[in-house]
């Protein structure tokens, strides 16, 4: 799906919109046995691969080992409802069902009290014809387009990036996007056919790079705590398989944003493993005057002059924080 017309008058470089219509979706794509119709053949050989830096044979399937290690996948708190319209208020949801009668159109708003990156997991059953919207929003904003307080809902509703689901009415339908999603603020937006549509649950699977807290601060300032936590989430939000600007708008790592988040690696969690990735990426993307692109990785040439300097002191921070 194309981002919402709103969305591209921002510079959004994230992951696109998806649509799934689960009438024409392979249900059993992932089972263990073939799916129906065969559409799972055996894999052919195009030849004998080769490691980087070895003699290249006569073709040149290079295999690179993956620097990283898997992102992290915990299944998390999905919030709690905080509006509905068009239904009652569904308060034990995300936990337990609630149905939306046929011809009907409801909107429930989960507030996740922070900001997450993430899977969303909407389970449903029936509710043939009918369209599932997932809006995903940082903060609600009011008429002027304005956020103001993040924790206040009235007055004010959601606008981001979405995705849709169109359920096939069966039962117990899994919905989760391919790529994972930024929202403090979820919104699902139904409208129902000629079949109510029963919303199992839904479930939230945070992701994000396995950095550990072994770093603590301690203060007699009790106010300077949140700060530390803020921080921290914030380091964490920004990490995946590679450092990135915000993980809503933006996913690109960016010299001057990423020393900084090395920094913070080296000394809270002492893993420099995606700090050598973005050391190794920039180092990369130098072009044959020297310079460094002031983004990478990235399909279109961006130069900030002064980034280059600032990869420089990164490579100076490395040395001078570990032991290598």
């Amino acid at each position: 799906l194309p981002a919402p017309d709103e969305i591209r008058r921002h510079y959004y470089v994230a992951e696109p919109a998806e649509l799934i219509d689960g009438s024409v979706f392979n249900w059993d794509w992932n089972t263990s046995d073939s799916s129906p119709g065969g559409r799972w053949k055996r894999a052919q050989s195009i030849g004998h691969a080769t490691t980087v830096g070895a003699v290249v044979q006569e073709n040149n399937w290079q295999l690179v080992p993956d620097p990283l290690p898997p992102m992290q996948m915990v299944l998390t708190s999905a919030g709690h409802v905080v509006r509905s319209t068009g239904i009652d208020l569904p308060s034990s949801f995300p936990n337990n069902a609630f149905a939306v009668p046929a011809h009907t159109r409801a909107t429930v708003l989960i507030d996740n009290s922070h900001l997450t990156t993430a899977y969303p997991e909407l389970t449903v059953t029936d509710g043939r014809g009918a369209t599932v919207r997932l809006t995903y929003a940082e903060a609600l904003i009011d008429d002027k387009g304005e956020k103001g307080n993040r924790n206040e809902i009235a007055g004010k509703h959601i606008q981001g990036i979405f995705d849709e689901f169109l359920p096939d009415g069966a039962a117990n339908r899994i919905f989760m996007p391919l790529g994972w999603k930024t929202w403090r603020y979820l919104q699902l937006d139904i409208e129902t056919a000629d079949q109510a549509l029963r919303i199992e649950k839904f479930r939230t699977w945070f992701t994000a790079y396995p950095f550990e807290e072994r770093g603590h601060f301690d203060s007699d300032d009790d106010s300077l705590s949140p700060i530390w936590e803020i921080g921290w989430r914030t380091a964490r939000l920004d990490a995946h398989d590679t450092y990135m600007d915000t993980p809503y708008y933006e996913r690109m790592q960016y010299i001057g944003d990423t020393r900084i988040q090395a920094l913070l690696s080296y000394v809270v969690s002492g893993d420099d493993r995606l700090a050598r990735q973005a050391i190794q990426a920039f180092n990369d993307s130098r072009m044959p005057d020297g310079l460094t692109r002031s983004r990478y990785p990235s399909s279109m040439r961006q130069i900030i002059p002064t980034f280059s300097l600032l990869w420089v002191g990164m490579v100076h921070d490395f040395w001078m924080y570990r032991a290598d």
